[in-house]
């Protein structure tokens, strides 16, 4: 059903940037294209907060035949789960997952942090990340690549994707946050690159750069590293932003699994 949906276009709605474009209503990762592992992206009319409102988009799309879907209770951590081992129903405390079955249908929300697909081509390995800067702080990069590299994947073989997310126009934040990456080049932007500002001590920063350094610091091939660069912050109507949109406010649910 979805592949029927997609090949009714020829290019993309609205192209997100670093492989990613809003096709039909659905986001998709094309920068996996090739790599045996798909990714998809819920539209801004979707919520999928809920489990339900997620399961039915997913539904919708026909990705769930033959999967069972993973959902996490994310805590903006960096504890990565093997989807295959946990019990059908269940939803562990974690921001990752991987998986080496191609029943598995893995699931993470995102309002502003991004959405991380790794795929491992030649092992048929998939992992799906939530990152923020807390997440990315804590090490979730670092945690689910050795998870990848415990399973006999080569960390230079790896193929990264980072869906969109808030971008350095927007992602204003305190001196506390910004102690914490100052060491990554590009990080820390000043003030003058934010588009508003509520204070008159922050710093704009960039996830995008912090993701990359990380990406690149585990071991992955700077060559095989997309990042989307549509900002979440200002693309409403597109995409759901936390800071837009406030605590409780509607989450974009992306999607993976193998093929």
């Amino acid at each position: 059903m979805l592949d029927d949906r997609l090949q009714q276009v020829e290019e993309p709605v609205t192209d997100l940037g670093g492989g990613f474009a809003l096709m039909r209503g659905v986001i998709v990762a094309t920068a996996l294209a090739g790599t045996g592992a798909r990714g998809f992206a819920s539209p801004f009319k979707v919520d999928a907060r809920l489990n339900d409102d997620a399961a039915a988009w997913v539904h919708s799309l026909g990705a769930d035949r033959g999967r069972r879907m993973l959902s996490l209770r994310q805590a903006h951590g960096a504890s990565v789960v093997n989807a295959s081992t946990q019990p059908n129903g269940t939803s562990p405390e974690a921001d990752g997952a991987w998986t080496r079955l191609p029943t598995d249908l893995l699931i993470v929300r995102t309002a502003d942090c991004a959405a991380l697909w790794l795929v491992d081509p030649e092992r048929e390995r998939l992992a799906l990340l939530h990152i923020g800067w807390r997440g990315a702080d804590a090490g979730i990069i670092r945690h689910a690549v050795q998870a990848l590299a415990s399973e006999g994947s080569d960390p230079a073989a790896l193929v990264a994707a980072a869906g969109p997310h808030i971008g350095r126009c927007c992602f204003e934040v305190g001196q506390e946050v910004a102690a914490r990456f100052y060491e990554i080049d590009g990080a820390i932007n000043p003030p003058d690159v934010l588009k508003r500002r509520t204070r008159d001590d922050t710093v704009s920063l960039d996830l995008e750069a912090i993701i990359a350094a990380q990406l690149h610091d585990a071991g992955l091939s700077s060559t095989a590293l997309h990042i989307a660069t549509a900002c979440t912050r200002c693309s409403d109507g597109v995409l759901h932003s936390y800071r837009r949109n406030g605590q409780g406010g509607p989450l974009m649910g992306s999607i993976g699994f193998l093929e």
